[in-house]
């Protein structure tokens, strides 16, 4: 008798027994709810931006990690453009090697 053949005698005999089926089970149940937290958190995220014109009263936002440059800020000036500037700050304060 073949190994392979050893171990599916095995798991047909453990298959048979309700654990084996309850924990297939379980595994399925967690893939699947993982998976449907994944895809609603990624269309809450999609409405967000798509929706974030409105929430900010703005036709148009630029956003970047760096600063924008005087030139944008000088053209919308020019055009009579209301401006704002965010700044957005972590949730935690590292000073040296100690988090706070």
């Amino acid at each position: 008798m073949t190994a392979l053949a050893f171990a599916l005698r095995l798991f047909r005999r453990d298959w048979r027994n309700a654990e084996l089926r309850l924990l297939a089970f379980s595994l399925m149940l967690a893939v699947a709810a993982v998976t449907a937290v994944g895809f609603f958190t990624d269309r809450v995220s999609r409405a967000m931006e798509l929706q974030a014109g409105e929430s900010l009263s703005a036709d148009l936002v630029i956003s970047s990690h760096d600063p924008i440059s005087d030139d944008y800020r000088d053209k919308a000036a020019a055009l009579g453009l209301d401006t704002a500037e965010t700044l957005g700050f972590p949730s935690a304060v590292i000073h040296g090697d100690r988090v706070q």
